[in-house]
């Protein structure tokens, strides 16, 4: 309910005699500014200031950002006046005013490309707020539950740190928030391992930018995340981390964010002493924030559920209704919004329809006037001509649409066949494995099962994707691990797994021997890796580096014998991985670090894009 708080700061209680003061003492100082562009900024930062960081009214901090678009627009300056409308948006996001954030938003994102087209000085540094604004528009339409286009616009984001190689450290901290707002966008929806490979993402990039507080809110999201994937001693062990920092930073937003998440993670563990006391925690320092609502409904419900597993119907009745009362108010103030949203589209609407009726009325005219001159006869001759190349147009259109739409259904036929067979054998390996008694051969047999189903699973993804030629490789990589845990009765708790996979896609041909790689790799490692290991350790790594696909998989295991590895002869499973990794034309290394570290550099033709899911 309340991830997307974790990205707005919380809102500060303080009186309103004091607040008036200070604000009048302020804008009296601004007024004082003689330098008009310091002045512009000035009084788009006191606007800020009274909505994040005194409770000020809306309309207060609304009339000084008005008044700096003004001011800037006076001063002919068109990056000045682009700085102050972005900052209005970030007023309007901050609070909820949707629609209104996200017209702003894009208004600045296309002057902010507009004025980087135009090659002016500091050209690099724009782009930043290019960046920023993409952000905030994946932002708010994921507050406002616009799922697929928040996806889109997100990754579209990325796309452009990529391209445009912002490599700083401000610009690394906003990718790393964009991988955030990507796990957030994917709790959502209930896609936890997707989530929680994000947030893993966004909190290795934040820490390596030097980004200490996201990479703490990352922390925060990966906690949650995993508490919803109901590891729950490893998400109060982050939990805990988060604590700790917020409280050393003073941090009280942070820290009821920390208390209201943590109860239900106790929950899960039967400590309903624990979680209770932090239910109250939370349900007091909500009180020092803008969404005192939000996060008490949902706090009094963990409590309602913590009363009743104690046995305490009375009191978990009495946090049941809080609750729900505290969920009634919010549906109220959705229903509100939708109006208000509702009133401005038909508004917008009923100009639109009276634009257009004006425009009808002012071609009937014109046909009208033209009719009376001897042009008539040319000008139908010319329509004729035109409809007659629409058609043509539309019936060429409508036969590539089909064409393509064949060829689609072809290819995924053809996976689906070839998955299906792949199926076949298998389960012809599995019969011959149940059949002899001989332990090596029995296990030769389910390798090789283990081998066609990495195969398989390459060609069921084709089959179910909206691309019929390109591999997801981070959900790919995902499923396959979990299927070898499985397989090697692995888990959840008995495993530290560590998957850090950017999702991009590469061609299937590609895919098919770089799966097998890591198929056998991760095989190699559940059954010799982990036998006299306390406590088993997997990590795998992916990512994209120009027009190279980098992977690395290293284990906490005894290592590998380097001089058989880097002999000629050995196993089958070895000669597989050289063999595939010179199909590939890519650098294998395999050494010896605290366990068995495996790198594959994967040189490909063309840039790889990121899958935008469906």
């Amino acid at each position: 309910m309340f991830l997307r708080l974790l990205l707005v700061v919380g809102l500060l209680f303080i009186t309103a005699a004091l607040q008036a003061q200070t604000t009048h003492q302020d804008s009296l100082r601004v007024v004082a500014i003689t330098h008009d562009s310091t002045r512009v900024m000035q009084w788009t930062k006191l606007g800020l200031d009274i909505i994040y960081g005194r409770t000020g009214s809306y309309r207060e901090a609304l009339t000084y950002l008005e008044r700096a678009e003004a001011e800037a627009k006076e001063t002919g300056y068109p990056l000045l006046v682009t700085h102050v409308i972005q900052q209005r948006g970030e007023l309007e996001w901050v609070a909820g005013h949707w629609p209104e954030a996200m017209a702003l938003f894009q208004q600045a994102e296309r002057s902010y490309a507009e004025l980087v087209a135009e090659k002016k000085r500091g050209s690099a540094s724009i782009r930043y707020f290019v960046l920023l604004t993409k952000l905030r528009i994946g932002q708010v339409q994921t507050d406002n539950k616009d799922f697929g286009p928040a996806r889109k616009s997100l990754m579209d984001a990325l796309h452009y740190a990529r391209d445009q190689r912002l490599l700083g450290t401000k610009e690394q901290r906003l990718v790393a928030s964009i991988y955030n707002s990507l796990s957030i966008l994917e709790g959502k929806l209930k896609n936890q391992e997707k989530s929680l490979a994000y947030a893993d993402t966004a909190a290795l990039r934040s820490r390596a930018a030097g980004d200490e507080d996201t990479y703490f809110v990352s922390l925060l999201n990966t906690a949650i995340t995993r508490k919803n994937m109901k590891q729950y001693a490893t998400a109060i062990e982050q939990y805990e981390a988060c604590a700790d920092y917020f409280a050393r930073q003073k941090d009280n937003f942070g820290l009821a964010m920390v208390y209201a998440n943590m109860p239900r993670a106790l929950l899960g563990l039967k400590r309903y002493d624990e979680g209770i006391a932090y239910a109250k925690k939370a349900i007091a320092m909500a009180n020092q924030t803008a969404d005192r609502v939000a996060i008490q409904s949902d706090v009094h419900q963990a409590l309602s559920e913590l009363y009743e597993a104690q046995g305490n119907i009375q009191l978990a009745f009495e946090a049941f209704k809080l609750s729900k009362a505290q969920q009634d108010t919010l549906f109220t103030k959705d229903k509100e919004r939708q109006m208000q949203e509702l009133e401005a589209k038909y508004e917008a609407e009923k100009k639109e329809a009276q634009i257009q009726e004006l425009q009808v009325k002012s071609e009937q005219r014109t046909w009208q006037l033209a009719g009376l001159g001897g042009g008539a006869v040319v000008l139908s001759l010319l329509l004729g001509l035109s409809l007659y190349q629409s058609k043509r147009l539309r019936e060429g259109s409508k036969r590539i649409v089909r064409q393509k739409q064949q060829l689609q259904l072809l290819m995924k036929e053809l996976h689906h066949r070839a998955k299906n067979n792949l199926a076949i054998v298998s389960g012809l390996l599995e019969l011959q494995a149940n059949r002899t008694e001989d332990k090596h051969t029995k296990q030769a047999f389910r390798e090789g099962q283990q081998r066609i189903n990495a195969m398989a699973l390459i060609h069921q993804r084709l089959y179910q994707a909206n691309e019929i030629t390109a591999i997801d490789l981070r959900e790919y990589i995902s499923n396959l691990v979990q299927s070898l845990m499985k397989t090697y009765g692995q888990t959840a708790s008995s495993l530290d797994l560590n998957l850090s996979l950017q999702a991009d896609a590469v061609e299937a041909d590609v895919a098919v021997p770089l799966g097998l790689i890591i198929n056998e790799v991760l095989t190699n490692a559940f059954k010799y890796a982990f036998k006299q290991v306390s406590r088993p350790f997997l990590s795998v790594t992916l990512e994209i580096q120009e027009n190279r696909l980098l992977l690395q998989i290293a284990d906490n295991g005894p290592g590998v014998d380097l001089a058989d590895w880097n002999s000629p002869k050995g196993s089958f499973g070895k000669q597989l991985i050289r063999s595939l990794s010179d199909q590939l034309d890519a650098e294998l290394t395999v050494m010896n670090i605290k366990g068995t570290y495996v790198r594959l550099d994967v040189p490909i033709a063309a840039p790889v894009g990121e899958l935008v899911p469906q």
